[in-house]
């Protein structure tokens, strides 16, 4: 029979301590009562038909079109790949054969599988169709074809292929089937409480990201919601008039939208006493801002989306009961029916509280990238884990904390820094619109940091007042060492801020040689 002494029975409260006193693994899985659908887009908008028939389901401002859900459904049957009217050079770059084709039978060796080219706008083009000849086209057989045709789809086919933002990297086309974008869409709206009133949303992000189609539009079909297109392009006037006008409850845009929204110079001559919610994804939004879209806009919501292309779009969004801090500090709460951990270098799950690379599995998880095998192989750990490239904090509550892109950490003399730490510094300051900050090479330090900053209307802020601005406030080496004031800073089409091109010009301007960038 051991011995049991007290030095033994310390030890073992100790031990036990410790385990009890420990902060958990960051995993989350969050359940759901409702349960997955198993249906396809097209089902979804014969359903909404149905449900919604008479009510408003699209409004299309610049157009001065209007359409309930039952003409939506009727309107659906044309296939092509359709572009804006702008596109006809870049698309003749591409396949030049265009010019001297018949409109959909294009033959092109670069591009064997494209067939027919749509344009939405402008006068007919040589080897396209026009979008609005297209669509009235359409007879009561070829609907009754493409309504056979939906009997053989299934849910987890392919749905659309939607490029990842390119902002830092070359855009990748990520294959998303019906499983995944309708149910994704369904549990936004949900959490939206799109399902508990009629909302009126204006979208002004882009259609062909996941943000604007996933969780924008077919949200609303889910849920009956309308959905108001203020501009074909981002304009801050048309989406003011939108608000205003056509009573919108919700907007949905990116913190470049609302920054340039919030410095509209007639934005105080405006009410907006339907607006309740500001939803925001592409980038964590500054606190400065987050209390501007609250006093000017009277929401009493600013709520956030992380998402992801590879991951249907979202995988934390802010709940409707959120504390300020939970809407400020986090991009929300865990999805449900997702699965989420947080890992360090090797893979291993690290404590709550703890900075990791961000890993999701579950239903939202991207099939494949069309025609990159290497890609896609490199996008999953073991057991389906897709790796996010996102540094995380999880919280005990199930929310986590954005604290950077593994792509773009800087490392200067060792130290790891991360450019959104500097950027809601910077923000703070009442003469800065918004800063976008990244890493350009240095010989002695590995890399240097550097701020592009856009300063509100009639500021004389300089260089040397920013540096100061920042002295005492972060450690002197996190200080941007460049500092670039602009006019203008250069957007893709979903309004991220295209950082790769103001590194080119940076380096250019400063004779910088450019040098292999730091991973994981």
């Amino acid at each position: 029979m051991p011995v049991v002494t007290k030095r033994k029975i310390y030890h073992a409260l100790a031990v036990c301590y410790r385990q009890l006193s420990a902060p958990p693994p960051s995993y989350w899985h969050q359940p759901s009562a409702d349960p997955l659908l198993a249906v396809t887009v097209g089902q979804l908008v014969d359903s909404a038909a149905d449900r919604f028939g008479p009510r408003e389901a699209l409004v299309s401002c610049h157009q001065g079109v209007r359409l309930t859900f039952s003409e939506v459904k009727r309107r659906v049957g044309a296939r092509g790949v359709v572009a804006a009217e702008a596109c006809y050079p870049k698309v003749l770059r591409m396949a030049p054969q265009l010019s001297h084709s018949p409109p959909g039978d294009l033959q092109c060796a670069d591009v064997p599988d494209l067939a027919t080219v749509v344009f939405m706008e402008g006068e007919r083009k040589r080897g396209a169709f026009q979008l609005r000849e297209l669509m009235d086209s359409a007879t009561r057989g070829s609907l009754g074809v493409i309504t056979n045709q939906q009997l053989s789809i299934q849910p987890d086919d392919g749905c659309n292929i939607l490029f990842t933002s390119g902002t830092t990297a070359k855009p990748k086309a990520a294959i998303l089937t019906h499983h995944n974008i309708i149910n994704n869409s369904y549990f936004v709206g949900k959490r939206m409480q799109f399902d508990e009133k009629h909302h009126r949303i204006c979208l002004q992000v882009p259609l062909f990201h996941c943000y604007g189609f996933c969780s924008g539009v077919l949200a609303a079909l889910h849920h009956g919601a309308t959905v108001v297109l203020p501009s074909l392009y981002f304009n801050t006037k048309a989406s003011l008039d939108a608000i205003e006008k056509e009573k919108c409850t919700v907007v949905y845009g990116t913190p470049t939208m609302y920054v340039d929204l919030v410095a509209e110079r007639d934005f105080e001559d405006r009410r907006f006493e339907n607006l309740e919610a500001a939803v925001s994804s592409g980038s964590p939004i500054s606190h400065p801002l987050f209390l501007e879209l609250k006093r000017k806009f009277g929401v009493r919501k600013v709520g956030s989306l992380y998402s992801l292309t590879e991951t249907s779009s979202v995988v934390f969004q802010s709940q409707p009961t959120d504390s300020e801090d939970q809407m400020l500090n986090t991009v929300g709460a865990v999805s449900q029916h997702v699965e989420v951990k947080v890992v360090d270098e090797q893979r291993k799950v690290v404590p709550m509280g703890t900075v990791g690379e961000l890993c999701v599995r579950g239903y939202v998880t991207v099939a494949r990238y069309w025609s990159d095998e290497e890609s896609t192989r490199r996008l999953y750990y073991r057991e389906r884990w897709l790796r996010t490239g996102d540094l995380f904090i999880m919280r005990e509550d199930g929310y986590g904390k954005l604290v950077g892109h593994l792509r773009d950490r800087i490392i200067r003399d060792g130290e790891n820094i991360f450019p959104k730490e500097i950027q809601e510094l910077l923000e703070t300051h009442p003469d800065i619109l918004e800063t976008q900050v990244f890493g350009v090479p240095h010989e002695r330090w590995g890399q240097q940091i550097c701020a592009c900053i856009r300063l509100k209307r009639g500021s004389t802020l300089t260089s040397d007042a920013v540096r100061e601005f920042a002295s005492g406030k972060i450690s002197d080496f996190k200080i941007p060492s460049i500092i670039e004031i602009v006019d203008e800073l250069p957007r893709n089409p979903s309004g991220k801020i295209q950082t790769l091109q103001l590194r080119e010009a940076v380096m250019e301007k400063y004779g910088i040689k450019d040098v292999a960038i730091y991973g994981w």
